[in-house]
C-alpha cells in the first residue's frame, strides 16, 4: 500500500502583471496589438527529507540542497505571447502573425528552450531522492479562509479598488497552463530510463462566459485531443468580498483536483531532468478577447508531494 507523505514540498508564487490590449478575435486565438508583459516574479523551491534539489545534475557538494531561489532564473518584463502545446514533440509552438496581428498559422518548428523568451516562463531544475517515490502535485491547504495556504492552485489576484475588490485576473487565469517536460536518468550508467510529459490545468471548470463544462484540450499539430492521462485538471480557486466587505480580507475558496494529480516515479539511484513551463494556451476557449483589458495579476502557488513507491522496494542514499 503507498502512503503518502511530503518528501517533496516544491512551492512558487507567481506575481504575474501582464497588459494586453486586444483587437477583434480570430477563430481560435485572439488577435494582439501590444502583447502581454510579465513582471515581478518570485519563484522558490523547498524540498524536505529525502529529496534534494539542484540547477546542475553533477552537484558538487552543497550544490544540492533543499531550497532553491529561482527569482533570478526568469526574464522580467518580458512580452508573452499565446502558444499551444503539440502531442506530436510533447512542447510548444508559436502561431505566426499577419501584418494585422491576427494569427495566420502555426510554426511547424518548436520553440526551443533557449527561445522561449517573450512566448513562456521557463526553468529547468534536477530532483533526486533517497528512496523509491511517485512526485505528485499537492492538494491545497490553506491557512484560514481568509489566507491562501500550500498547495497548488492560480487565481486572479483581487485588487483594492476603494469600495471592494476587483478580480485583477480578469479571466487570464483561466488561460493558463503548466507543463512539465521530464527524464528519468541512471546516476551510474546516464541512460534515459523514462521520459514524458504532464500538463497542469487550473481553473478548468472555469470560463469567461460563465459556463463549467470542462473542455478537451486539442493539439493544433498533431490533429488529435491530448491524451488524457498526460492531463491534470483542478476546479476553480476563487474568492468573494467578506461580510461588511473590508480592504484587507476577502474569503478563499480553493479548487479540487478533478482527475489524478501523479507526475512521475522517481527511483533511488536515479535523476530527474525537469524543465517547468507556464504559458498562456491560445488554443483555451478563454484564449479571446474579453480576457485582459488593462494589466492583470495572478498569484500562482504550485506545490510537490510525494508518495511512496513500494512496487519497486525501499533504498537508502548513503
Amino acid at each position: 500500500m503507498k502512503e503518502k507523505r511530503l518528501d517533496l514540498i516544491t512551492m512558487f508564487f507567481i506575481v504575474v502583471g501582464l497588459f494586453v490590449a486586444l483587437t477583434n478575435a480570430t477563430l481560435a486565438w485572439f488577435s494582439l496589438s501590444a502583447y502581454p508583459v510579465v513582471s515581478n516574479i518570485a519563484m522558490t523551491v523547498v524540498t524536505e527529507n529525502a529529496i534534494e534539489i539542484a540547477l546542475d545534475e553533477n552537484g558538487q557538494p552543497g550544490m544540492w540542497g533543499a531550497i532553491l531561489d529561482m527569482s533570478a532564473l526568469l526574464e522580467e518584463n518580458s512580452p508573452l505571447r499565446p502558444v499551444t502545446f503539440s502531442s506530436i514533440d510533447n512542447t510548444l509552438h508559436n502561431a505566426t502573425y499577419g501584418i494585422d496581428g491576427r494569427v495566420n498559422g502555426m510554426q511547424q518548428e518548436a520553440i526551443q528552450y533557449e527561445d522561449r523568451d517573450g512566448l513562456y516562463l521557463g526553468v529547468e531544475f534536477w530532483l533526486r531522492s533517497s528512496s523509491d517515490i511517485i512526485v505528485c502535485l499537492s492538494e491545497p491547504r490553506a491557512v484560514s479562509e481568509t489566507e491562501l495556504g500550500s498547495g497548488t492552485y492560480v487565481v486572479g489576484a483581487p485588487i483594492w479598488n476603494g469600495g471592494s475588490h476587483t478580480n485583477a485576473g480578469y479571466g487570464t487565469e483561466n488561460t493558463i497552463r503548466v507543463g512539465l517536460k521530464y527524464q528519468i536518468i541512471s546516476e551510474e550508467t546516464s541512460e534515459v530510463i523514462s521520459e514524458g510529459f504532464k500538463l497542469f490545468e487550473p481553473n478548468a471548470d472555469e470560463h469567461v462566459d460563465e459556463s463549467t463544462e470542462v473542455q478537451e484540450m486539442f493539439s493544433l499539430l498533431g490533429g488529435e485531443y491530448i491524451a488524457e492521462e498526460n492531463v491534470i485538471r483542478q476546479s476553480k480557486t476563487t474568492w468573494h468580498e467578506n461580510s461588511p466587505i473590508l480592504k484587507d480580507t476577502v474569503i478563499y475558496e480553493q479548487g479540487e483536483f478533478l482527475t489524478e494529480s501523479s507526475l512521475f516515479q522517481l527511483p533511488y539511484k536515479t535523476l530527474a531532468k525537469v524543465q517547468l513551463m507556464i504559458w498562456m494556451e491560445g488554443q483555451d476557449m478563454d484564449c479571446t478577447n474579453e480576457i485582459a483589458a488593462e494589466a492583470a495579476q495572478l498569484m500562482m502557488n504550485l506545490q510537490f508531494g510525494s508518495v511512496s513507491d513500494s512496487s519497486t522496494g525501499t533504498h537508502g542514499r548513503p
